[in-house]
């Protein structure tokens, strides 16, 4: 879960994001943001480069690897919930939907996004 999370922060902020950014779309402290990028990167499903305008600073990436993992993963979880709302009347679908952006704009604001 936790490689899941990191990469969709880098997906999130494109390319150029942080070891900093991950922390805070993930919650997490910076060292504990810092070692699971680590692992990631050891999986080759990130690289670390760095910023074009700053060599100073590094960035994620995403690598092909990353990018596919996170495509399957996506499309598995779509296939998942539309196997399991296939048979619910439209109407309790469209509360879900309502009620899952509800959910979404809260966490959002929350987490000071």
């Amino acid at each position: 879960m936790s490689t899941l999370r990191v990469l969709r922060a880098v997906e999130n902020s494109g390319d150029g994001a942080s070891v900093s950014d991950v922390a805070e779309y993930m919650a997490v402290e910076h060292s504990t943001a810092s070692r699971t990028v680590g692992a990631v990167v050891a999986a080759g499903l990130l690289t670390k480069a760095f910023a074009t305008d700053d060599q100073r600073r590094c960035v994620l990436v995403l690598t092909e690897l990353g990018r596919n993992a996170l495509a399957t993963v996506t499309e598995r979880r779509r296939r998942l919930v539309a196997e399991t709302i296939a048979d619910w009347p439209d109407a309790d679908v469209d509360t879900l939907v309502v009620l899952l952006e509800q959910l979404t704009e809260r966490f959002e604001s929350s987490s000071g996004r």
